[in-house]
């Protein structure tokens, strides 16, 4: 054996000496497949280029001649002309977006204007596609275009003015989170006595100045919240909110630094908060909303179930209970013959043992039934008076001349005079 010679087996270096070759052929071949991949790319971007080149010049040269056409064009025919030219750029498709501007603003009206769902719309542009031009957009692209939109109406530049009309009010908890909404009218515009609402064809006359989102809201971050919206739009003419302890006390803190603000207590929520007084501690009302419940429950699933008492709110419940005293006022008054005309194929007699055994226990409540009509007579005819005419010095001689008309038991005379009060507070900004 010869010095220069390998030690390692003869077998052994045949196989080294084959995977080697094998290594070297693989990485031959992946840089050949490498060098094509290149020249292949090289060729579509070539290819790509000249295209883009050739429809800029293409593009160039229609626009000269759509220039000459607009010089030959007669004043005549320049508005059918116009329509025409705006038709097609409602048919194009908006850059950086697969759907054209037609699609997208039938979509957006869908939403802010009707009030439809994010899959209720595309589930209708799925089905009017089938007969028109219109796209079919995913709900996920509709509820990111509403998005879009919000996010600038929240963000644009307001104008900034001295005769804001700030409605502020926190939204109930999602969560741990609270949101601050600032709603702005211009008192110009309220002085219409006729606001524009958002869904009429007209632009609103209201608009939101603030969305603010917190986990903690205190009465110094609602505080700061307002004066960064006055440095933004200006100072208020007048604030309007309910009185809950957090969004009065920030509201007081910047009326501290700015005294000439006027803070108006909502009258919806005071007309609340005064029948909430009122009633929670009647034992004969809390005992009827017992009853609506028990008995809603009992009829949902029955042949009566339209003669229900309508739903109560868990929160706020004092906000509808016209509704729930005013279908008791109904089913009382309706005699055996109507129900017998809803439901003809049941007997009188059944019917009539039925009503007893569904809705007879409202007769034990005829008299105190009177008594909470009169408090709703007194509170909604306030709140409709201040939400058409508004607030103004005539206010109360013009309350005092609507309650004339209606006699008010005399053991209801402290609860009217809360209501004057109030009222008496808002217009003296006591």
């Amino acid at each position: 054996m010869k010095s220069n010679e390998s030690k390692m087996p003869l077998t052994r270096q045949v196989r080294h000496y084959q995977k080697s070759r094998d290594n070297w052929k693989e990485n031959a071949a992946l840089k050949q497949r490498t060098l094509r991949s290149y020249l292949q790319l090289t060729r579509s971007l070539k290819k790509s280029r000249d295209n883009w080149k050739l429809r800029a010049k293409q593009a160039e040269a229609r626009v000269k001649e759509l220039e000459k056409k607009l010089s030959s064009i007669d004043p005549q025919n320049a508005s059918e002309s116009a329509s025409h030219s705006s038709k097609a750029i409602d048919d194009e498709t908006i850059p950086g977006h697969h759907y054209s501007l037609t699609t997208v603003s039938v979509v957006v009206r869908q939403i802010i204007k009707v009030g439809n769902s994010y899959r209720g719309v595309a589930k209708t542009m799925e089905l009017v596609s089938s007969h028109s031009s219109f796209g079919t957009p995913h709900y996920s692209s509709i509820k990111t275009w509403i998005e879009r939109i919000g996010l600038y109406e929240l963000q644009r530049p307001k104008e900034k003015r001295s005769d804001w009309l700030f409605i502020a009010d926190l939204t109930l908890e999602l969560g741990k989170s609270k949101a601050l909404v600032i709603y702005g009218i211009p008192n110009r515009y309220w002085q219409r006595y006729r606001l524009r609402h958002p869904n009429s064809s007209l632009p609103t006359d209201g608009q939101i100045l603030a969305l603010e989102v917190t986990d903690e809201a205190t009465g110094d971050w609602i505080y700061g919240v307002l004066q960064s919206v006055s440095q933004q739009v200006g100072t208020p003419l007048q604030i309007i909110s309910d009185r809950a302890s957090n969004l009065y006390k920030g509201i007081q803190l910047f009326r501290a630094y700015h005294p000439g603000v006027i803070y108006t207590y909502d009258v919806t929520h005071a007309m609340a908060n005064l029948l909430k007084k009122q009633l929670i501690f009647d034992e004969d009302f809390q005992n009827f909303l017992a009853d609506c419940h028990q008995c809603k429950l009992q009829l949902q699933q029955t042949e009566l179930a339209f003669a229900a008492p309508p739903p109560q709110r868990t929160q706020c419940r004092y906000f509808n209970l016209e509704r729930l005293v005013n279908w008791a006022s109904h089913i009382l008054k309706s005699d055996l013959t109507l129900f017998s005309q809803l439901l003809p194929n049941l007997p009188l007699y059944k019917l009539q043992a039925r009503l007893e055994d569904k809705l007879g226990w409202l007769k034990t409540y005829l008299e105190p039934i009177k008594i909470w009509k009169h408090l709703l007579f007194l509170t909604r005819t306030l709140e409709k008076q201040l939400k058409f005419f508004g607030l103004n010095p005539g206010s109360i001689s013009s309350f005092s001349d609507r309650l004339s008309h209606r006699k008010i038991p005399d053991f209801l005379q402290p609860f009217q005079q809360r209501i004057f009060s109030y009222l008496e507070e808002q217009v003296y900004f006591k």
